[in-house]
């Protein structure tokens, strides 16, 4: 099986320029820029926040008609209460008083009308009212809703670069099966000619034994991950799954932050300082609205909130950041006694092609070029998620 490379610093990706792909019900294709618009269409938690958004808009689209339908109730009115006051000052009296009982009608309709028209201008209040919480009911939904698709986006990213960082190991388990297979196999060979011993032959057989188990708990645990990014992404388990992991940058981008910029970027973007703003902005309104249920003293705890979110927010971003840094370091080091062990095998591969070294001491050093390799593709992925997790913070998630 080709290697699986999970490299990473892809910034794209974050984008979800790329479009999803998938040839049928029972197969997709899958790919860290294809995640979102595969969970929008098959995840239900993401349907029904979804259909919590579009009711809200719903909602405060039929409250903007019945606004509409009471501010036009309110101008018959007037219009009503206009006539009836012409009538009344253009009304001629009869000399003998026969028409007074007209008038007396005249003046109980006018005021009729006008202690409807009061009422009227009351549920107006309270629609006018309405519709300012409603409104904010949308802003709210529309942030949550953004939240939750990101929440998401981002567990399917870590399931995603967790199921492939288990099949790297599944690989290195298999090649050192195979390692072992040979090595036995030059045991056998040397034991038939009398130059091993049998006990020499027990450790590779006993080694085989760990090997294979230790093969096998990464199947399982593979299986598992496998059927969590499915739970996620919200499709079916017995869908297939076709991964492309041709992911590949250079280092260069995290050199490239300015953390002090994407910070303010953050705290512009952040989705729990935007809610507690749109909370701080209807309790104004209700405020300058008159409205006796809002008092200074929850004015100035929503905004203490809003100071306390905005601290929690530059806190969690540097600790990412500094987490970010600390892998993109561990990394260089790691790269740094690749390239040590490598200098050394060449050193004693040279030396072994002229007797002066053994062959297990070449061996040794495979076996540390192997096993750093693999230190380097766990730490490429811890990488990679620090780096997915800084950006989706960024961008206020």
């Amino acid at each position: 099986m080709k290697k699986t490379f999970i490299m990473f610093l892809m910034m794209s990706l974050m984008l979800g320029n790329t479009s999803a792909a998938w040839a049928d019900s029972s197969s997709i294709e899958l790919s860290l820029d294809n995640i979102k618009p595969i969970i929008l269409e098959n995840n239900l938690d993401m349907q029904t926040a979804d259909n919590n958004e579009k009711k809200a808009e719903e909602d405060y689209n039929n409250l903007l008609d019945d606004v509409n339908d009471k501010e036009d109730e309110v101008t018959a009115k007037k219009t009503e209460i206009s006539n009836y006051n012409t009538e009344i000052s253009n009304f001629k009296l009869a000399e003998d008083g026969s028409n007074s009982d007209d008038l007396t009608t005249l003046k109980t309709n006018l005021k009729t009308a006008t202690n409807d028209l009061n009422k009227l201008n009351t549920d107006l209040d309270t629609l006018e009212q309405q519709k300012t919480t409603k409104r904010y009911a949308v802003k709210t939904a529309t942030v949550t809703y953004n939240q939750t698709v990101e929440k998401a986006v981002y567990a399917a990213q870590q399931d995603y670069i967790n199921y492939l960082s288990i099949l790297e190991g599944k690989e290195t388990k298999e090649n050192e099966i195979k390692s072992n297979e040979r090595d036995l196999s030059v045991f056998k060979l040397k034991y038939s000619q009398g130059f091993a011993a049998k006990n020499d032959g027990d450790a590779f057989n006993l080694k085989e034994t760990t090997l294979k188990n230790d093969l096998s708990q990464i199947n399982t645990k593979a299986d598992v991950a496998l059927k969590d990014l499915k739970t996620v992404l919200g499709v079916d388990q017995n869908t297939e799954i076709k991964f492309d992991n041709s992911i590949d940058k250079d280092l260069q981008d995290i050199l490239q932050i300015n953390f002090d910029e994407d910070t303010k970027t953050m705290l512009e973007n952040n989705f729990n300082i935007q809610l507690q703003n749109l909370s701080i902005d209807e309790l104004n309104n209700k405020q300058d609205q008159d409205d006796s249920s809002v008092s200074e003293y929850e004015i100035d705890n929503s905004q203490i909130s809003l100071e306390q979110k905005t601290i929690d927010a530059k806190t969690n971003f540097k600790s990412q950041y500094d987490a970010l840094m600390t892998s993109y370091n561990t990394l260089k080091s790691d790269y740094d006694a690749l390239k040590n062990y490598q200098t050394q095998f060449n050193t004693i591969n040279a030396e072994y092609s002229y007797g002066f070294a053994s062959k297990q001491q070449v061996d040794d050093l495979n076996t540390q070029i192997a096993d750093q390799n693999s230190v380097i593709d766990n730490q490429k992925n811890q990488l990679y998620l620090n780096y997915l997790h800084y950006i989706q913070m960024k961008e206020g998630y």
